[in-house]
């Protein structure tokens, strides 16, 4: 059985802002579609090199459930019949534009923030 986790659980402690400015043919969306893609990828992530100290705390199987972290949001983007996946809330203001793209900010929060975050925004 996998771990389930939920990303909106207070030790987590996300530093989302809350913030979401939506463009044209975006809306929010439930957060279910936004974890389950981020789930795909997180164990995409394990599989790699930099997957290696959470393999041995997580044994491969992880399902993330609930809601994104405190202050994310999750916003479809459909411009012409694709559905693309947003995440917005990153204290610069910039919007994650997939699951795999959010992965290395959820594994910061995961570690509870005591490394140095590898997202491409911080």
């Amino acid at each position: 059985m996998a771990a389930q986790i939920d990303l909106s659980a207070p030790i987590y402690q996300g530093d989302g802002t809350g913030n979401v400015i939506l463009g044209a043919n975006e809306r929010i969306e439930p957060d279910t579609e936004a974890l389950t893609a981020i789930t795909h990828a997180f164990r995409r992530m394990l599989n790699g090199p930099q997957g290696v100290g959470l393999r041995v705390e997580i044994f491969y199987q992880c399902q993330f459930v609930g809601s994104l972290p405190a202050g994310f949001t999750h916003v479809r983007y459909d411009p012409t019949g694709r559905r693309d996946l947003r995440i917005h809330g990153h204290p610069s203001g910039r919007v994650y534009i997939s699951g795999p793209d959010f992965v290395p900010h959820i594994v910061w929060l995961m570690r509870l923030r005591l490394d140095d975050c590898q997202c491409r925004f911080c």
